[in-house]
C-alpha cells in the first residue's frame, strides 16, 4: 500500500472532514516547519550545559527552514548512578524517537533525565478559486496525521 504524502493526506482529510473545504484544491504551507529534539538532565556530572544552573544540563537542537532532522544524545555514569537520553525528530520521514534511562547508584542523589522529540508545519486549503476554504457553521473540519510509535 502506497503512502500518501503530508500534502495529499492533508487533502483527502479536509475533503472528508468538512463539506465547504472538499472543494479545497490545494494546500500550501504556512509556517514555517521545524523538528526539535531535547534532553534535560540533572545529575551531579553535570555542568550546566545549555542552562544557568551547573546542576543540570540543557541539550536542545532545533532545525528550521528547512526543517532536517534533529537529534540529541546524552550521557552520564560515576558512583552516584547514570542517566541516558536519545532524541530525534524527522519531519521529513515522520518519524519521532526518544529513549531515556536513569539509574540510583550509591543513594547520594536520584538523577533524572527528560527527553523530548517534535516536529510541526502548517498548511491553508484554498479552493479553485484560490480563496482560502473555510468551514460552515455546523460542518466539521480538522487535519488527520497518522503516527506511527
Amino acid at each position: 500500500m502506497k503512502h500518501l504524502t503530508s500534502s495529499a493526506l492533508l487533502a483527502v482529510s479536509l475533503c472528508a472532514l468538512a463539506p465547504q473545504a472538499a472543494r479545497a484544491v490545494a494546500t500550501t504551507p504556512t509556517g514555517i516547519p521545524f523538528t526539535e529534539a531535547l534532553n534535560f538532565s540533572y545529575n551531579p556530572a553535570a555542568t550546566g550545559s545549555g542552562y544557568t544552573n551547573p546542576c543540570c544540563d540543557y541539550l536542545n537542537t532545533v532545525r528550521s527552514a528547512p526543517a532536517s532532522a534533529a537529534t540529541s544524545n546524552y550521557a552520564q555514569s560515576g558512583a552516584w548512578g547514570s542517566v541516558s537520553g536519545v532524541a530525534s525528530a524527522d519531519l521529513g520521514t515522520g518519524q519521532l524517537k526518544i529513549r531515556s534511562t536513569n539509574a540510583v547508584g550509591d543513594g547520594s542523589v536520584s538523577p533524572s533525565i527528560q527527553t523530548n522529540a517534535i516536529f510541526g508545519d502548517s498548511f491553508t486549503a484554498r479552493t479553485a478559486g484560490g480563496r482560502v476554504a473555510r468551514s460552515s457553521s455546523g460542518s466539521g473540519g480538522g487535519v488527520m496525521r497518522r503516527l506511527h510509535y
